[in-house]
């Protein structure tokens, strides 16, 4: 994606603004102390006004410099979650869970604790809470579940899934399976 064209525009004018002050004062020895103040006056009005738009502008220039994610990169900012399909000076487009479009306004990421599942690394752990009936030898559950485990489409082999067991109590046992996948999006599967 390019520059944004109003990037190229604001040094023309101010240019523009400082030659015809200069040649107004000069040549035809016009007092314009007048006109400053009012527009100093004017631009604070209009700075007020579009405070929120100019955060949001400056906050998409800075993710447009930082790239803390890219198109493709599955994000979590705040309650957002989805893969992020374009990043532009204003606003981030990130398809949900759901395959609905959120437009999200920069000023947004910015402020919210950002987490990229797709760097440094696509590699994430996804733990599964798990009860089996006391009844069940422990060394027969953990069995099942690492079968269960690898055979879940997604899991990674390697690293292999692990189970722990995490609560001892009659009639339940609670165990815990780690597994690794590479695509975040399946996290909930």
């Amino acid at each position: 994606r390019g520059i944004p064209q109003l990037v190229f525009l604001l040094p023309r004018l101010v240019v523009i603004l400082v030659v015809a002050w200069l040649i107004v004062g000069t040549v035809w020895s016009v007092d314009i102390s007048g006109l400053f103040a009012a527009l100093g006056v004017t631009s604070l009005v209009i700075s007020l006004a579009l405070q929120p738009t100019l955060s949001g502008i400056a906050s998409g220039l800075l993710l447009l410099g930082d790239r803390p994610f890219n198109p493709g990169d599955w994000i979590r900012a705040g309650d957002i979650e989805g893969r992020v399909l374009d990043l532009s000076w204003r606003t981030t487009k990130v398809q949900d869970r759901n395959g609905d479009i959120v437009v999200v306004p920069n000023s947004h990421l910015s402020d919210a604790t950002l987490y990229n599942y797709a760097e440094p690394s696509r590699l994430h752990r996804v733990v599964v809470p798990v009860q089996v009936a006391y009844a069940n030898a422990p060394t027969a559950a953990k069995e099942m579940l690492l079968a269960a485990a690898r055979a879940t489409p997604g899991v990674l082999a390697d690293p292999e899934p692990t189970v722990r067991v995490v609560q001892i109590d009659d009639p339940l046992m609670g165990y815990e399976v780690d597994l690794w996948i590479e695509d975040f999006e399946i996290q909930p599967r």
